[in-house]
């Protein structure tokens, strides 16, 4: 039980489970014996192997005044944690505390109204050291706005939703600090590793860190993010949760499916990216500052490649927000009162913040990539078209790419090959190949149009040589496409209606004649590539003008020369680029 209290989600996988176990009480685990323990722990299937886990009842026990959930991050535990230090602890501060009668039993949980607060966290987070070195290293939740106002003055108090946070999250915010819950449900401001941080402590090393193992609550962890994200200020009472999940997903949330008999201990069971805010029944849900930083810079990193300069002016900030995102910039949604609060949290390898005459601004930090890692850039372009022609309607799942690539290459994508540290900048390298959809929470990659009519003509040319006479009915062709490549044909996917219209976007590759048994569709005989070839090598040695020659241009000079129109659609190309771009031996487009 003490090794998985331990654990991650307090789960391990079965053969790092055996071996902790061998190596701590020296003796051979019989698992046959882990099956016997059906009110301690669970064995589960899991994709690659097993996984123990601690069930619920066997985890520490419920708090009696509200959540039992610690968010200390000198631990990787899911479940709620009771500190030792913390056996009891004091409900009140009794030196700043108003009511000098203030009773324990006497306390109404329900009674407790989470207050709102405007505050920079740059000036809050060295009151808050400075109060936990006042106090010892603890103040009781209860007591802080009192402490508070003792030693800097009234605290900025205001409603919900009127641009404020709640003061239990700012507190979490700063780096060192967290809240804890102590045996006698009194949560209490303390310092994570019992003492100040460190100077210059990467603030990462200082938060709690995201669970393993168990698939289901990944899932979920990842539906409350996204649940949370469509509430006001990213906060719902915890009452509402219920029928919230319901109308947001169009799904019951069944507690059980987790292997849990309430929510709190599902809730609790997800302290990476939630936080239970208060105590009793009136309790509040909102992201973790981590899970809010993380969402913060995916959404920052959206906004400012969706400029053309790949950066934006602070002072436009809202402007450029509104204009991404289609609603106004609110940076309670976030968890902070600030813009600068936020960003400050972000490395500065993902984002840099810098003065141009006078403005701040923020930008993606580039680095200048060599002629070589270019020039590879351009092969890598050439194996996504490769690798995507194989993939049904030309797209794949992005989390699924890096094996898929290997599988079909039999080598690794090494993104430092490229000069890239993220395979998101890589593909985004190559715009006019390559195409990144967001699906919900899923990204999927596609080829862009153009490429995608390439990929279809070959396949269309694939398709018509293998039938008699190199003709197709244009009836029979969506059966004869589902037989040939395994999977059906979607007109959508090429903005048509019909087969009909399909062909007049293909007409370079094929041609419809009326038949007596009605349509039919026919390969295009294509003329000879290596007599233009020839002929335009003979142009080009013969140009006695600049170095370079527009396309344009070129085509001019064929016409005149040869007294007849280059008409790229005779080679199978749809326009005279494409058509040069297939001689790279010869010409440089």
């Amino acid at each position: 039980m003490s090794i998985l209290q331990d654990a991650p989600a307090c789960c391990l996988p079965l053969f790092k489970f055996t071996d902790i176990y061998e190596k701590k009480f020296g003796h051979k685990l019989n698992v046959s014996d882990l099956y016997k323990l059906t009110d301690t722990v669970a064995i589960r299937e899991q994709g690659n192997g097993r996984l123990v886990c601690l069930l619920p009842s066997s985890q520490a026990r419920q708090s009696p005044l509200g959540s039992s959930q610690s968010h200390d991050g000198s631990s990787t535990n899911c479940s709620p944690i009771i500190f030792e230090e913390l056996e009891y602890h004091e409900p009140v501060c009794r030196q700043h505390c108003p009511d000098k009668d203030f009773s324990e039993h006497e306390f109404d949980p329900d009674s407790y109204k989470i207050p709102f607060v405007i505050l920079s966290l740059k000036t809050f987070a060295p009151q808050v050291h400075s109060l936990l070195q006042t106090h010892e290293g603890t103040v009781p939740l209860l007591s802080f706005p009192d402490c508070y106002a003792a030693e800097f003055g009234e605290l900025e108090i205001v409603q919900e939703n009127q641009g404020g946070v709640p003061l239990e999250h700012l507190i979490t915010c700063v780096p060192g600090v967290n809240i804890a819950t102590a045996q006698n449900g009194v949560k209490v401001v303390k310092w994570i590793h019992n003492k100040p941080p460190p100077p210059n402590t990467d603030p990462w090393l200082l938060r709690s860190k995201s669970p393993v193992g168990n698939p289901q609550l990944i899932q979920f962890s990842r539906e409350v993010i996204d649940l949370l994200k469509s509430q006001p200020s990213c906060v719902i009472p915890i009452s509402n949760f219920i029928p919230s999940y319901h109308h947001h997903f169009a799904k019951q949330c069944r507690v059980s499916d987790y292997g849990y008999s309430k929510l709190i201990e599902l809730l609790e069971a997800v302290p990476h990216v939630l936080q239970i805010l208060g105590m009793g029944s009136k309790r509040l849900l909102t992201l973790t500052h981590r899970a809010q930083v993380k969402r913060f810079t995916q959404d920052l990193l959206k906004l400012l490649k969706s400029q053309a300069s790949k950066q934006v002016i602070v002072r436009e900030f809202s402007q450029a927000y509104h204009w991404c995102f289609s609603k106004d910039w609110d940076v309670t949604e976030y968890g902070v009162c600030e813009l600068i609060d936020i960003v400050s949290e972000i490395p500065d390898t993902t984002i840099c913040l810098s003065q141009q005459d006078s403005e701040m601004v923020i930008c993606i930090p580039k680095r200048e990539r060599t002629q070589d890692e270019i020039e590879r850039t351009k092969q890598f372009s050439k194996d996504v078209v490769d690798l995507l022609r194989h993939q049904p309607h030309f797209r794949m799942p992005f989390n699924k790419f890096i094996p898929s690539y290997h599988h079909h290459f039999g080598r690794q994508c090494k993104l430092a090959y490229y000069g890239f540290t993220k395979l998101l900048e890589l593909f985004e390298a190559i715009p006019d190949i390559l195409q990144v959809l967001e699906c919900g929470e899923e990204k999927i990659l596609t080829l862009t149009e153009v490429e995608r009519f390439k990929a279809l003509a070959a396949q269309f040319v694939k398709l018509l040589r293998s039938q008699k006479d190199n003709c197709l009915m244009m009836t029979d062709l969506l059966t004869e496409y589902a037989k040939t490549f395994g999977y059906t044909f979607r007109l959508q996917d090429y903005d048509v209606s019909s087969v009909s219209a399909l062909t007049q976007k293909l007409c370079h590759v094929v041609k419809v004649a009326d038949m007596a048994s009605g349509k039919q569709i026919q390969l295009i005989n294509r003329k000879s590539l290596r007599a233009l070839t020839a002929q335009l090598l003979v142009l080009l040695m013969s140009w006695e003008g600049a170095a370079h020659l527009s396309v344009d241009e070129l085509k001019r000079r064929y016409e005149t020369t040869h007294s007849a129109p280059l008409n790229p659609c005779e080679y199978g190309f749809m326009t005279l680029t494409e058509l040069l771009k297939s001689l790279p031996y010869l010409v440089e487009v």
